[in-house]
């Protein structure tokens, strides 16, 4: 988790039509929440949708084993949002609380829907 926030930019900030997609899908605006999320991942950088593709793929690994470890997607998206989606360093620190509820809900949903 420190390697991905210590990124510049955030992993899932790489691309303003990305990021912006992100945001939309979890506030439900446009298509179908997978099918956002899939469009979102698909405007990331190639090296970005590689990077985002194995951790989300990880990340729903232990999302399955969530009666042992007590990490569902909803626990993963809080954990993970605000790494992934972190504010620049040389920006405001609070933007990168801006859109959290979004952030976290985007995460759980790549999660959850396996979409990466």
């Amino acid at each position: 988790k420190a390697y991905f926030a210590a990124l510049e930019p955030a992993l899932l900030r790489t691309s303003a039509r990305a990021y912006a997609a992100f945001v939309g899908s979890a506030r439900g605006a446009g298509a179908a929440p997978a099918d956002a999320l899939r469009d979102a991942v698909a405007a990331l950088p190639p090296a970005a949708r590689a990077t985002a593709k194995a951790l989300f793929e990880h990340l729903s690994r232990v999302a399955d084993r969530q009666s042992t470890n007590m990490m569902t997607p909803a626990n993963l998206g809080v954990c993970f949002g605000p790494t992934l989606f972190h504010a620049p360093a040389d920006g405001d620190p609070a933007a990168g609380l801006e859109n959290v509820n979004e952030h976290n809900a985007a995460c759980e949903g790549l999660v959850a829907a396996r979409v990466a």
